[in-house]
């Protein structure tokens, strides 16, 4: 097979680069170093006149690598964060402090849209606070208990949009914050019966289709 004058020059390029390339690495390493801080500050000021640009990037080179590998990538992030529990706490608080009446807006606007998220949150705060054997009970199954009740107070039968979880064996003595000790009972009722027994005989629901809130895996 006959070789062009171009093809026989780049074999020849290709195995004097082969028999020197230790040599050619040291020398591309020593080059790197001598420019190394003139690059950087190069690569800063563009990244300052070009943040924006620079992060919509970023923000597209992450978003085709997570559409490529998710699993990977989240069990990365997952392992990061695991490592790394003060630099996120640091950056959280930065962010804040840089943004916080736009924080303090949404949280603001999310509180008036999803009340009943709210008072859930309030709920598994305080069984945690308890040390509740079991903390489980979640949005989904609350609301499956109070439609299996007709939205009624266990205890006075009254019918209302509001009612409150009334823990047949009450927190205070190591009772679950689960589906199966949990009723739905107007504010009056429960206040009445605060921490003692069940004001009557109550047969809680066993089971629900929603499933149980999953705890969230600390970092």
């Amino acid at each position: 097979m006959a070789y062009t004058s171009r093809e026989k020059h780049l074999a020849a390029k290709a195995a004097w680069y082969q028999a020197h390339r230790e040599e050619e690495l040291a020398k591309g390493k020593v080059r790197y170093r001598a420019k190394r801080e003139t690059r950087l500050a190069t690569q800063a000021a563009y990244r300052a006149a070009n943040l924006e640009k620079v992060r919509a990037t970023a923000r597209r080179s992450a978003r085709k690598r997570y559409a490529k590998e998710p699993e990977i990538i989240r069990q990365r992030q997952h392992e990061w964060a695991q490592a790394h529990p003060e630099k996120i706490r640091q950056s959280n608080q930065q962010y804040y402090q840089a943004n916080k009446a736009k924080e303090s807006q949404r949280k603001r606007n999310y509180i008036k849209a999803h009340p009943e998220k709210l008072q859930m949150y309030g709920h598994t705060r305080r069984a945690r606070k308890h040390q509740a054997p079991i903390n489980d009970l979640s949005a989904a199954q609350w609301d499956e208990i109070k439609a299996a009740y007709g939205y009624r107070c266990v205890y006075c039968g009254r019918k209302m949009k509001r009612l409150t979880q009334d823990h047949l064996t009450p927190l205070s003595k190591q009772g679950s914050h689960t589906v199966v000790n949990v009723v739905p009972a107007c504010a009056s009722c429960n206040s009445k019966k605060h921490a003692r027994a069940p004001l009557k005989p109550v047969q809680p629901l066993m089971f629900t289709l929603a499933p149980p809130r999953q705890p969230k895996k600390n970092l």
